[in-house]
């Protein structure tokens, strides 16, 4: 399948699944999953850039009404974090932002790698 088919696909099963956000949290592997996902649904900037703990993108469709979003955040141990328990750049917090982000049905990728 070419890049475009296989863009086309996903963001097909993605709108008939109901699915506007996959949010991946983990170690170093779930970043280079999600940065993966997003480069081969055709994207050449780098999703990471500058942000490579915590980044969030807008996954362009060719069907602009099947758009969603790809996440990241950085929990090496899928600890439960907040404000008063982060180890920084590996355990920030994600089950608020998940809880409380607007997309009505999320895709959730847990991973706490090797």
């Amino acid at each position: 399948l070419s890049t475009v088919t296989e863009a086309q696909y996903f963001c097909h099963l993605m709108h008939i699944m109901g699915l506007e956000r996959v949010y991946y949290v983990g170690d170093s592997l779930s970043v280079q999953m999600s940065k993966s996902l997003y480069k081969l649904l055709g994207h050449d900037d780098d999703p990471v850039l500058g942000k490579p703990y915590n980044w969030s993108r807008q996954v362009q469709c060719p069907n602009p009404e099947q758009n969603f979003e790809i996440s990241f955040t950085r929990n090496d141990h899928l600890a439960k974090t907040d404000e008063t328990n982060l180890v920084p750049d590996a355990s920030l917090p994600w089950i608020k932002p998940y809880l409380e982000h607007p997309a009505k049905r999320t895709l959730l990728i847990l991973n706490v790698g090797a």
